[in-house]
């Protein structure tokens, strides 16, 4: 009797290990980048630098991106809108150019779900210890990118996204993203409309 107790015990104080799980499917965020790309061959490292406000809408396979990024040297906006089923990316500057490029095979949507086969890496707070939030961090290889994700163990809402890796085109490239101020929906589906100037063919 006593073993049993003593084991029941144990039992109820023992935590479930943690499993792969969904962002919501769709979903705001602002978020900083840090980064860069080479080419493998040889060539000048091009660092990326910046934030952006993220729209994400895994739903429809789209996302919105109005960005300020740092390139050669100085900070430069504008809006950029993925449709990763039609394959197509938008750039809408301040002035209002757009201009419109076909997406490479390795430019895919982050996907809404951990897979399945991902490893656990570290189940860590973030804060301190009166205030904190508790987040579970996996790591997975696909094709040619090995990926780093943190989501937080309520609601498994996105706190970092890492990857590096080398694209078909030879390109080495080693991003992080940080994201706060995390909701989910998205406030204004108008960010994904684009001007009538926008082709794709331009």
């Amino acid at each position: 009797m006593i073993v049993f107790l003593i084991v029941a015990l144990w039992g109820g104080v023992v935590e479930s290990t943690p499993h792969p799980c969904c962002t919501p499917l769709q979903y705001e965020a602002y978020v900083s980048i840090n980064g860069g790309y080479a080419n493998v061959d040889g060539g000048n490292a091009n660092p990326q630098e910046g934030t952006y406000m993220l729209y994400f809408d895994f739903s429809n396979r789209r996302t919105t991106l109005l960005s300020r990024m740092k390139i050669n040297g100085s900070y430069q906006r504008a809006r950029v809108v993925n449709f990763y089923q039609q394959r197509r990316s938008y750039i809408i500057t301040p002035d209002g150019i757009c201009s419109s490029h076909p997406m490479t095979a390795s430019d895919n949507i982050l996907n809404a779900c951990i897979p399945a086969d991902a490893t656990l890496l570290a189940e860590t707070d973030y804060g301190s210890p009166s205030s904190s939030i508790a987040t579970t961090s996996w790591g997975t290889t696909i094709g040619n990118f090995a990926y780093r994700i943190t989501v937080t163990k309520e609601g498994c809402s996105p706190v970092y996204y890492g990857f590096y890796g080398t694209t078909e085109t030879n390109v080495t490239v080693a991003q992080t993203h940080f994201y706060t101020n995390v909701r989910a929906g998205i406030s204004d589906l108008s960010v994904f409309e684009l001007p009538t100037n926008c082709s794709s063919t331009s």
